[in-house]
C-alpha cells in the first residue's frame, strides 16, 4: 500500500472516531442529561386530559323553588387532528354540527395555544348527531363526544331579564378580569354567564372542573384511562325572589298590554314592567320586564331577539328611563315642605290653570280643583298646586330633594348589571344636553315630573319604599344566599341603609296623600274596595306632542304597617289610573293571597 492511500485511511479513521465520539457524546447528551425532559415529552404525546366540566350551581328562589337546574348533554370536541385526515374530519363536522368550515378551522386554530387539550366545537349536540358521529368513530381521529351538564331554566321565561344566559367564552373584560383575580382561568370555548345573576355571580356557580387523563395512540384514538379528576359542583344561589309572585307579575303585566290593546285601542301598548320590594329591607320580590324571552331557546332566537324593534333582551326595570310625571310630586312636596315653603295646613285655590312668566300651565284636563293643602292636592294630582310648590322652592333645591330620593343616581343594585343612574331635571342637564340656560317655565314642569327628568322604575318602587319605612334608603338586592354543596351557607346578604334628610313630618305628610290617592275621591279610589289599605299615586307621563301618555303608578300596602313597595309602568297606555293602577291591584292581591280579578272585573271596578 503506497504512502499515498495510507494516509487517506488515516484521516477517514480519524474523522470517523470523531463523527462517533460526536455522536456518543450527542446521545449521552441525550439520554442522560436531557432523558428526563424527552421522557415527559414522549409521554405528552401519548397521554391527553379530557376535561370535565363542572356542573353550575342551580339557583332557587326565596323559599327554595328551583329556577335554574342543569341537565346531561353531548359536546362535540377536537383535540389534534392528523394533517392528512384534517380536510376529511372538518367537511364532516361541518355537515354534521352545521357550522360553516371557516369557523371550524378557527376553532381548532386556537389549538396551538394549548396543545393536546381539546376545544368544544358544539354544545347540547342531539342524540342522533351524536350516533352518526359514533358510527364514524374510527375515520374521525381527534373527534370527542363528552357528557356534559347543560343549563336549564325550569320555567323558560320567568326571571329571563333576573337570570340570565350562558355563551362561549367571556364576554365582559371588567368581569373577566375580576373572575381572574379570584383565581379562575379562561380560555376558548368556555361557557360562562352572559348576562344577569348567571354573569355577576359567574365565580360562586361556576365550580371547578375535572379531568381524566387518557392514552391514545399516534392517531389520536383512545386506548386506555389513566387516571380521573372528579369536577366540584358550583354553590348554589337562593335569591329574594317569590316564584309566584314573580311569575304572577309577569302574567298580569302580559294580560294587562293584551286588554289594553284589544279592549282600549292602545295599539302601541306592548311594553310594561314593574318592580315590587320589601321596603324594610331592599329584598326584591319580584322583577318583570314585558317583553321577556324564553332563556332554554335563547341561543336559537337571538338574531330575532336581537332585531326585534320591541327589544325584549332591554331590561326595562333597571334600564329604562322614564319622565315621572305625576308620581314625582311627593318629592315636589318634600321639598317644599322641608324648605318651609308651604305649611301642611296651608291652602292654594286651584282654577285648572296657572301663568307664570309667560307661560300658562293647566292640571289634566283643566280640571279645577278648588281650594286644598298638600295632602288634599296629592289625592286629587292637582298640578296647579305643584307648579306654585316649584316656583317658590327653584330648581336647585328640588333636584337636591329628588336626589336625597334616590333619582338621580344608582340605587346600588349588584346583583345583576346595567343598572342606569337616570336624572333629574336641573340647570347642570339642561346645559349638558343643549347648552342652554334654564327658565323658570321648565322649573314648572319639573315639578310634576315632566321634563328633564328620566327614572328607572327599580328608582321609582326605592323612592315609594323611602316614603313607606319612615326614611331609610335600602339598597335594592336579589341574592339572599349561598350554599355550597355541603349545604354550609358561604355568603348571606345583610340589609345596607342610610337615612335620608327628609324629617319624619314631612314623611307622614307625604304618606296621608299618597292614601287618599286610593280612596272615595283619589285618582285610583277603585283600591278602596280592596280589604288591604293601599297608599299610592298614579302618574301620567307626557312623552310627545299627539302620542298616548305612559301610565305610571306608584305605591306601597299595608299603608299602616307596609309590607310590599312597588312601581308600574305602562308605556303608551294613557293614564296611570287605568293602566298601571289595575296591574298594582292585581299584584297586592297576589302578594296577599286575595282573589285575582278578571280584566272585565278590573274596569268594572274603575268605571265605578
Amino acid at each position: 500500500m503506497n504512502k499515498h492511500i495510507l494516509n487517506r485511511l488515516r484521516f477517514f479513521l480519524f474523522l470517523t472516531i470523531i463523527i462517533m465520539g460526536v455522536l456518543v457524546s450527542r446521545l449521552a447528551y441525550l439520554q442522560v442529561v436531557q432523558g428526563e425532559i424527552y421522557r415527559h415529552r414522549s409521554e405528552e404525546n401519548m397521554l391527553r386530559v379530557l376535561p370535565i366540566t363542572a356542573p353550575r350551581g342551580e339557583i332557587f328562589d326565596s323559599e327554595g323553588i328551583k329556577l335554574v337546574s342543569n341537565r346531561e348533554g353531548f359536546t362535540v370536541s377536537v383535540g389534534e387532528i392528523p394533517v392528512e385526515d384534517k380536510d376529511r374530519v372538518i367537511s364532516f363536522l361541518s355537515e354534521e354540527l352545521d357550522k360553516e368550515v371557516e369557523e371550524i378551522e378557527r376553532v381548532i386554530g386556537e389549538q396551538r395555544y394549548r396543545r393536546y387539550e381539546p376545544v368544544r366545537l358544539k354544545t347540547d349536540v342531539d342524540i342522533e348527531t351524536v350516533a352518526r358521529i359514533e358510527e364514524r368513530k374510527m375515520d374521525l381521529p381527534g373527534v370527542i363526544i363528552e357528557v356534559q351538564p347543560i343549563r336549564t331554566y325550569v320555567y323558560d321565561n320567568l326571571a329571563s331579564h333576573i337570570l340570565g344566559y350562558l355563551g362561549d367564552s367571556p364576554v365582559s373584560s371588567r368581569y373577566v378580569e375580576q373572575w381572574e383575580n379570584q383565581g379562575y382561568e379562561y380560555k376558548y370555548g368556555d361557557v360562562t354567564g352572559q348576562e344577569g345573576i348567571e354573569m355577576v355571580w359567574e365565580p360562586h356557580l361556576r365550580g371547578q372542573d375535572g379531568g381524566i387523563l387518557v392514552e391514545v395512540n399516534s392517531a389520536g384514538r383512545h386506548i386506555r384511562t389513566r387516571d380521573k379528576d372528579d369536577p366540584v359542583p358550583g354553590n348554589d344561589l337562593y335569591l329574594t325572589l317569590d316564584y309566584q309572585l314573580q311569575k304572577d307579575t309577569e302574567r298580569i303585566l302580559e294580560e294587562q298590554l293584551t286588554y289594553l290593546q284589544e279592549e282600549e285601542g292602545y295599539d302601541r301598548a306592548n311594553i310594561a314592567s314593574a318592580v315590587v320590594m320589601d321596603p324594610n329591607s331592599g329584598k326584591i320580590l319580584a322583577m318583570a320586564s314585558q317583553p321577556d324571552f324564553n332563556l332554554n331557546t335563547f341561543n336559537e332566537d337571538y338574531e330575532d331577539l336581537r332585531d326585534d324593534p320591541l327589544q325584549p333582551l332591554f331590561n326595562r326595570t333597571i334600564k329604562g328611563g322614564y319622565p315621572g310625571g305625576s308620581t314625582f310630586k311627593m318629592a315636589t312636596g318634600a321639598a317644599a315642605l322641608e324648605e318651609g315653603q308651604v305649611r301642611p295646613g296651608e291652602t292654594l285655590r286651584c282654577q285648572g290653570s296657572l301663568t307664570r312668566y309667560g307661560v300658562t300651565k293647566s292640571c289634566f284636563r283643566g280640571t279645577v280643583h278648588g281650594t286644598l293643602n298638600i295632602v288634599q292636592a296629592l289625592t286629587k294630582s292637582c298640578n296647579v298646586f305643584f307648579y306654585e310648590m316649584g316656583l317658590r322652592v327653584g330648581i336647585n333645591n328640588l333636584a337636591y330633594y329628588a336626589g336625597e330620593l334616590g333619582f338621580g343616581r344608582p340605587t346600588g343594585l349588584r346583583d345583576i348589571p346595567g343598572e342606569r343612574p337616570g336624572a333629574v331635571a336641573s340647570r347642570e342637564r339642561k346645559f349638558q344636553l343643549y347648552g342652554e340656560g334654564w327658565v323658570p317655565g321648565e322649573t314648572m314642569d319639573a315639578a310634576i315630573g315632566q321634563g328633564f327628568h328620566e327614572f328607572t322604575p327599580l328608582q321609582l318602587a326605592n323612592y315609594v319604599s323611602l316614603i313607606a319605612n319612615g326614611g331609610h334608603f335600602y339598597r335594592p338586592y336579589l341574592v339572599e344566599k349561598v350554599v355550597s354543596l355541603e349545604e354550609d351557607i358561604i355568603w348571606q346578604a345583610e340589609p345596607e341603609f342610610h337615612r335620608i334628610d327628609v324629617s319624619d313630618e314631612t314623611l307622614n305628610v307625604l304618606s296621608r296623600g299618597m292614601e287618599g290617592v286610593t280612596q272615595p275621591g283619589g285618582t285610583a279610589s277603585f283600591m278602596a274596595n280592596l280589604p288591604i289599605k293601599v297608599a299610592g299615586k298614579t302618574g301620567s307621563a307626557e312623552i310627545a306632542r299627539g302620542q298616548p301618555t305612559h301610565g305610571l303608578f306608584v305605591g306601597y300596602a299595608p299603608a299602616e304597617n307596609p309590607e310590599i313597595a312597588f312601581a308600574v309602568v305602562v308605556e303608551r297606555a294613557g293614564t296611570g289610573g287605568r293602566a298601571a293602577a289595575p296591574v298594582a291591584e292585581r299584584i297586592i292581591r297576589s302578594y296577599f293571597g286575595l282573589n285575582d280579578l278578571t280584566d272585565e272585573e278590573e274596569q268594572a271596578e274603575l268605571e265605578d
